[in-house]
């Protein structure tokens, strides 16, 4: 940990100490270790000294290729193969129907959510890319985003056998929709399927 780190967490901790009188205690211990001890380790012993304990750094991110791969190791959960996405259709005037399709432009990943309830909604895959409606072609048309379940994730893995941050420039398609009524409101989930 940096030493003006630990100084600002000792000073949040231990109101009384200043800023010199940590330094001091800083440099008695790189004077105690004779010359074989570090700035860096010397604020640790101080730390500790203090029954302060050095927060964890944060975990660098999982990799689209980690997360396919753990989730390639996970066993196939009952069910939650379909996810309503966030797909905005500007000037499209319906909804997304079977046969539909997405021309992946872009991939990044959903921070975990915490709901009000408590419930955590997981990390998740956000696909950005070009709309393209069923019997039109190939042109791509109106910019969209998609959220995949961790179902349709772990079908698009087995079928096209890389993580989706490699996948930019494919196509996903509307394979099928289940209408349900939840809470009272009618609600579309779609189930995603990739194409070569």
């Amino acid at each position: 940990m940096e030493k003006k780190k630990a100084i600002e967490l000792i000073q949040t901790v231990r109101k009384a100490l200043s800023q010199t009188q940590i330094e001091a205690m800083i440099q008695a211990e790189i004077a105690k270790g004779g010359g074989t001890v570090t700035e860096e380790a010397a604020v640790h012993l101080v730390l500790a000294g203090l029954g302060i304990a050095v927060p964890e750094p944060p975990a660098a991110p999982e990799s689209f290729e980690e997360r396919r791969r753990r989730m390639e190791a996970e066993p196939d959960a009952a069910g939650g193969l379909y996810l309503k996405p966030s797909t905005v259709l500007p000037g499209l005037g319906r909804k997304p129907e079977v046969g539909d399709m997405v021309l992946i432009k872009e991939v990044s990943l959903e921070p975990e959510k915490t709901l009000e309830n408590g419930n955590v909604i997981p990390s998740r895959p956000l696909l950005k890319g070009a709309f393209i409606p069923k019997g039109r072609g190939t042109s791509p048309g109106e910019e969209v985003l998609v959220t995949l379940s961790r179902g349709n994730e772990k079908n698009l893995y087995k079928m096209w056998g890389a993580s989706l941050d490699r996948c930019v420039g494919m196509r996903i398609m509307v394979a099928s929709i289940q209408n349900r009524v939840i809470g009272g409101t009618p609600q579309s989930w779609f189930e995603w399927a990739g194409l070569n």
